[in-house]
């Protein structure tokens, strides 16, 4: 049996934005189609995730906890934690990285 989540559960869902969205689909796409690919490889050679850092940072999710005032995107709490969440399911050490460098810069 396969499960298939979705980027964003439904209840999460009915409290955010397009925007919003568009954010948590675009963590959810680099994790479908790059992440995913690389974890194993990464977790074996226990290499820092360069390539997924270069995806996002193209993908402009490293700014996600930046306020908005210093150039970046200023994100609300939720949307950081369903976008975590996207980018765990394709490789969790990214997912574990990008919330320890990122999530200290927030103020919401």
């Amino acid at each position: 049996m396969s499960i298939r989540l979705e980027p964003v559960p439904g209840a999460a869902s009915r409290y955010m934005s397009d925007n919003q969205l568009a954010l948590v689909a675009a963590a959810d796409e680099l994790a479908r189609e790059g992440f995913a690919g690389r974890a194993a490889h990464y977790d074996a050679a226990a290499e820092f995730p360069i390539e997924n850092f270069v995806d996002l940072r193209e993908a402009g999710l490293l700014t996600l906890r930046v306020p908005a005032a210093y150039g970046g995107r200023g994100v609300d709490p939720l949307t950081f934690a369903m976008c975590i969440l996207s980018v765990a399911r394709g490789c969790p050490s990214t997912a574990l990285t990008l919330t320890m460098h990122t999530n200290v810069l927030g103020h919401s």
